[in-house]
């Protein structure tokens, strides 16, 4: 009886990132489940351009701007100030150095390693985050489950390097032998199930259990093992996975030119935290498909081929630039030292 009711303890002061479960199932679950049903849907050759379906496309368009407030919230800080305005000089002279050995291959592929670790990176960050305000009974767990979620996402892209070495453009990521796909799946699946035994353990014998991290890490499995052991496209799955979650954060960011925004929708609409969030992910898609997909048509793929090679190179670093810059600006805006003490607080540290 007494561990009947520590288990309903448990439940109760369960946390949340996105303060309700409600909130946590619509931002970490379902865009996966909903993707995924994407895949199920048939598509007709009318609706596709340039090789892919329509809705893909349309999905890009979240991935397209969940970048562009990441800067306004690194031109809004004080902490690491000049480095974060730095990184977009740092990002272009490494892209063209490297572009001049390699081409636009080079830049092709320094992009989708970085694109891939600032994904794993966010992955462990998110479930992090959920472990911080729910803490597991011991710190062993917690490194048990985070150790079980790095494998996953790494095997998950080994798996991909070894069939067909795709993460946007054909070849971008190194292509290894076809024999790493097999161990890549098996190592997959010990981890999910060493991290069930953890939770189940954990359960069982102290009465803990954290909705949070559940639906987190349940996501993180689906979603990473739909990319690497399947043949779906990359771009189809990680737009609402990745983006949706990461946007609601960067939202809950308190600057000055958010609250703003936040104090002008509360006095139109009673429900403007929902409303006002709905507007901010519109307009951020909006502006940021324009500004992206000007890029790649004037920089990258739009670019005449007999254009002398230097150019091409330069043209390609400054396509890849907002989108690379942003992955080295997320990695500093949500440092523990350059976080706000209103984010902090719901961490504990």
């Amino acid at each position: 009886m007494e561990r009947s009711e520590k288990r309903e303890q448990s439940i109760k002061t369960d946390r949340y990132i996105f303060q309700s479960l409600h909130k946590e199932i619509f931002f970490f679950g379902l865009p996966v489940l909903l993707t995924i049903i994407l895949f199920l849907l048939p598509l007709k050759t009318e609706q596709w351009i340039m090789g892919i379906p329509f809705i893909y496309i349309g999905l890009q368009m979240i991935d397209s701007g969940h970048i562009w407030p990441s800067f306004i919230v690194a031109f809004s800080l004080k902490k690491y100030k000049w480095l974060l305005r730095s990184i977009p000089f740092f990002i272009f002279s490494l892209y063209v150095f490297i572009g001049f050995y390699y081409g636009k291959l080079g830049i092709y592929r320094a992009h989708a390693f970085l694109a891939a670790i600032h994904f794993v990176r966010q992955q462990y960050g998110f479930y992090k985050y959920s472990s911080n305000i729910n803490k597991p009974p011991k710190p062993c767990f917690q490194q048990i489950e985070i150790a079980a979620l790095y494998v996953i996402t790494i095997t998950s892209l080994i798996s991909r390097m070894a069939n067909g070495s795709m993460w946007m453009r054909q070849y971008d990521l190194i292509k290894i032998p076809d024999f790493f796909s097999t161990p890549s799946l098996v190592l997959f699946c010990l981890a999910v199930v060493i991290y069930s035994i953890s939770i189940l353990y954990q359960w069982r014998v102290y009465s803990h259990f954290s909705k949070s991290k559940f639906i987190i890490f349940s996501s993180t499995t689906i979603a990473w093992g739909t990319i690497g052991f399947t043949g779906f496209p990359l771009i189809a799955l990680f737009p609402l996975f990745h983006d949706l979650p990461y946007l609601a954060l960067v939202y809950s960011y308190p600057i000055s030119a958010f609250d703003k925004y936040k104090s002008f929708m509360a006095g139109l609409f009673k429900s403007y935290k929902v409303i006002g969030f709905i507007v901010f992910l519109c307009v951020t898609i909006y502006f940021g498909i324009r500004l992206e997909g000007y890029l790649f048509k004037h920089f990258d793929y739009g670019v005449d081929p007999n254009t002398s090679e230097i150019l091409l190179v330069v043209f390609c670093a400054i396509a890849f630039l907002p989108t690379t810059s942003h992955y080295l600006i997320d990695a500093i805006i949500w440092r523990k030292d350059a976080l706000p003490k209103s984010i902090l607080d719901k961490t504990d540290r």
